[in-house]
């Protein structure tokens, strides 16, 4: 498996788990903490996986990564939410 997959899926999963605590602090009604807490988990996770990848590939993360995070996190949020 690639490195770039292994990325992806490693945000994905990351996604996963913040759409669950932000539904977690929605129903606790703090939506501050819901809205910042996953952006602190991305932008604390970027310079990790930064050093994973190569030179070239940089601008590539930053842009899939977290298109791929934001995504999965809103629709797990919405979908829990839904619940």
């Amino acid at each position: 498996m690639k490195i770039d997959q292994v990325v992806v899926g490693v945000y994905l999963i990351m996604g996963f788990f913040a759409g669950c605590i932000s539904d977690y602090f929605v129903k606790q009604n703090n939506l501050t903490i819901s809205l910042i807490l996953p952006l602190l988990i991305y932008f604390v996770s970027q310079p990790v996986l930064l050093k994973m990848v190569k030179q070239k590939k940089k601008k590539w993360l930053i842009s899939n990564s977290f298109s791929t995070f934001f995504l999965v996190w809103i629709l797990v949020w919405i979908t829990l939410h839904n619940l």
